[in-house]
């Protein structure tokens, strides 16, 4: 029977296998909810008539519980007869994400992933997984006794600071930003398990599989998960892929990101929640930089959305996934996902390689056509002429100072506005005059007529250059994708020519003249 599942957004999608509702709320029993799939999955092909008349039978209590609940206001039915008190109703969820029942093969993640798009895959290969009958808080606790790392916060969202990010230096996200995230500690797990009881403070647990050490070996087979590259060997599987677990209470939140590979995401105990945005959100969704110690995290808090701040939030379009135990939710790569456990919940995530990323790494590692010995303003200057030709060259159609003064409204003005990024002159550059805050990158100000000279002497130079950058770009596909990865192009860009504190005067100088 070919289908198509209603996203709400995007491309639709199609199979040849049997859609089923998508469930909402609360794990009952982790065995026992696996064995009534089994048997469902079993059984898919007889009674046909008995089945069709069930479903309608469910179909409509559903509906009746689901309106019982935007009543009472309780929370989402999950079919069983109790509430997941942690779902929260949001305005931009306009769909869900469609649920296909394959027959336990062993090979399905290339044609899954090959339209990028979400898809909950149910009677998969990972019913076979050990895991399924054992992993609970009783059975971790005595197979890994200690857990290292564990995430530990007030508030019941996690967001991450990357040190390793260049504006983390900045004393103003570091006043900021920084006491926002979570900090680290050691714990036994059964201390770990323990405090799933009393929140706040929230504690959550991600770590490679291999680190739970007697229970990684439950997670098998796994290479049904993995989108398998031409380097791809079953002796070396493991160096193809990065297994991951996660683990925390119910209300614990994963703050709205994206992520750069292929994930097939298995639940195998409790229930979880996706929220999930097409790249095609981006500009509704408030990026931090890619330099910050935020970066690839939107801005907007779901908690309360400060639409004054965030105005274009307001038309964002999300669907949702939810999952339960012996699920697996395909989650493309850029796609964002906000992420809450409804109930004590335990997942496991399989990323693969996503070619597209490798292009673009490479890209990022070619040289620039910055000569030794230029002064501060030259480089300046000539990084302003590249920067141009690199847009003009990608964008066609749109100009340049649009792209720039489009990242700097997304990513850029409401950090400098909330006094969470501020950037002042930087001393190397001579022109700097002693009380001024910023610097100027205007044309006239940097080097009079320079602009001119460096088309003149170093535009066939650059030509190359940008050539061989815009092939990269070329190569993807999706331009809601290729706009992410071009607007981290050009922080990292303006970051060598212009330096940390100057972000943002670049940009805006490159804009306006």
């Amino acid at each position: 029977i070919e289908t198509k599942g209603n996203t709400g957004m995007g491309k639709s999608s199609k199979s040849t296998a049997k859609k089923v509702p998508n469930e909402k709320g609360e794990n009952e029993g982790n065995k026992e909810f696996l064995k009534e799939k089994e048997k469902s999955a079993a059984n898919n092909n007889n009674f046909y008539g008995i089945a069709a008349f069930a479903s309608i039978v469910v179909i409509l209590l559903a509906y009746h519980f689901s309106s019982m609940n935007q009543t009472e206001g309780e929370g989402v039915f999950d079919g069983r007869g109790s509430y997941a008190k942690e779902y929260i109703r949001y305005d931009w969820v306009k769909g869900s994400v469609p649920v296909l029942v394959l027959n336990q093969e062993e090979e399905f993640a290339a044609k899954i992933s090959s339209s990028l798009e979400p898809v909950i895959l149910r009677n998969t290969s990972v019913l076979r997984w050990r895991a399924m009958g054992l992993w609970n808080p009783e059975y971790i606790s005595k197979t890994s006794p200690n857990l290292h790392n564990v995430q530990r916060h007030s508030d019941k969202t996690f967001s991450y600071f990357q040190e390793h990010r260049p504006l983390s230096s900045l004393p103003s996200v570091q006043k900021t930003y920084k006491g926002t995230t979570y900090q680290k500690i050691n714990m036994s797990a059964s201390d770990f398990f323990s405090a799933f009881h009393k929140t706040p403070p929230y504690h959550y647990y991600t770590a490679s599989a291999e680190d739970l050490g007697q229970a990684y070996h439950d997670l098998f087979p796994i290479e049904g998960l993995m989108v398998k590259g031409s380097q791809w060997k079953k002796e070396s599987s493991y160096a193809h892929r990065w297994t991951n677990i996660w683990f925390g209470p119910a209300g614990a939140t994963t703050h709205t990101h994206y992520d750069i590979s292929h994930n097939f995401y298995t639940q195998v105990y409790g229930t979880k929640r996706f929220v999930l945005f097409s790249p095609n959100q981006t500009e509704n969704l408030y990026l931090y930089p890619v330099l910050h110690p935020g970066g690839q995290q939107s801005q907007v808090r779901f908690e309360s959305p400060d639409y004054k701040m965030f105005p274009k939030f307001i038309g964002a379009k999300a669907v949702e996934a939810i999952l339960h135990p012996g699920d697996v939710l395909y989650l493309p790569p850029l796609w964002y996902h906000h992420v809450s456990a409804l109930t004590p919940s335990m997942s496991v995530s399989v990323w693969t390689r996503f070619p597209e990323v490798q292009r673009m790494w490479a890209a990022e590692k070619l040289p620039l056509p910055f000569k030794k010995g230029w002064s501060q303003k030259r480089i300046a200057m000539s990084g302003r002429v590249f920067l141009e030709m690199l847009l003009d060259t990608i964008l066609q159609k749109a100009t340049s100072p649009d792209f720039v003064n489009n990242l700097l409204e997304s990513r850029f003005n409401s950090l400098i506005a909330s006094g969470a990024l501020i950037q002042k002159a930087n001393p190397r550059f001579d022109r700097v005059k002693e009380g001024e805050e910023t610097i100027s990158f205007c044309v006239a100000d940097l080097f009079p007529e320079a602009e001119e000279e460096v088309i003149e002497k170093e535009g066939p130079v650059f030509h190359d250059f940008v050539e061989e950058r815009a092939d990269f770009f070329d190569s993807i596909t999706d331009v809601h994708r290729r706009d992410i990865w071009l607007g981290n192009t050009v922080e990292q860009l303006v970051l060598t020519v212009a330096g940390v504190d100057n972000i943002v005067n670049f940009l805006r100088d490159f804009v306006r003249c």
